[in-house]
């Protein structure tokens, strides 16, 4: 919103104009403010849906309220037309009309319901039952879904021996969408693990979890210094990645028979 507040379009709120405040923020809710003109809501509005576009986090307009002051009607309703955000006094005045003046509770509340229903729209899937009668969540999932071609490293990637949080950190480098400069790509590791990674064998699980723990803990760091705290050293990365992979490990079958037949001591846990 910072960035937003600089184009030259962008109005600030009267009361905010001379600290140029934007936006106020309490636990996860969040204040956005502005003069009450379509450029700067137009500004606000594209801010908000580039945010989406990077984050995943939508608007929900059904959870969101505007609020006015000594705005004229019309503009108050243009202006939240175009957001697709219901005017809560406009909602207010039809559950307050004659009409409904002598209804039960029961009745307010299903007035309410239906007056809400105009204003609020919402996607809704319709059942049309083409699995001859045979429903699951895998099978609807697999009929609604955008299929891509397949890639040569999804089948060790995702593997039930993995680390769910590790797995989607590599996915998003291998991806390119990792929020931090990804210099692993530069590096040409997805090559590599598409060359050696592939099978099943102890080994190549072991090397495939030590891959994306470091993947993932790399990220981590890298975050971490970016918020300004002080850098771990080398040693403690290594540990922080052979410490994990042993835990993981130790939970396969083979690997507690080797240990047990072999006599094997991890080092380095």
């Amino acid at each position: 919103m910072r960035k937003a507040s600089g184009d030259p379009e962008f109005k600030f709120h009267p009361r905010c104009q001379q600290l140029g405040i934007t936006h106020l923020s309490f636990v996860d809710d969040k204040i956005l403010l502005a003069s009450a003109d379509m450029a700067s809501f137009k500004i606000i509005k594209e801010t908000l849906f580039l945010f989406g576009d990077l984050t995943g986090l939508r608007l929900n307009c059904s959870k969101s309220m505007i609020f006015f002051g000594s705005t004229p009607e019309a503009i108050k309703i243009a202006l939240s037309e175009y957001m697709g955000i219901v005017l809560i006094d406009k909602v207010c005045s039809k559950i307050n009309n004659w009409q409904s003046r002598h209804l039960s509770f029961g009745g307010r509340v299903e007035l309410i319901r239906l007056v809400l229903s105009f204003y609020i729209g919402r996607d809704r899937w319709c059942w049309v039952g083409v699995f001859d009668g045979f429903f699951s969540q895998r099978s609807l999932w697999e009929d609604i879904r955008q299929k891509a071609e397949r890639v040569p490293w999804a089948r060790w990637l995702w593997s039930r021996h993995g680390i769910p949080r590790n797995e989607f950190t590599t996915w998003m480098l291998f991806h390119g969408k990792l929020p931090t400069r990804d210099r692993l790509i530069k590096w040409g590791e997805r090559q590599w693990c598409i060359d050696n990674l592939g099978g099943r064998s102890l080994q190549k699980r072991l090397m495939q979890i030590v891959l994306m723990r470091t993947v993932y803990v790399i990220w981590q760091e890298m975050n971490s210094r970016d918020f300004g705290r002080a850098p771990i050293s080398v040693d403690q990365l290594y540990h922080k990645i052979i410490s994990v992979v042993h835990d993981r490990a130790c939970s396969w079958r083979r690997v507690k028979r080797a240990k047990v037949n072999w006599d094997i001591v991890w080092i380095g846990a």
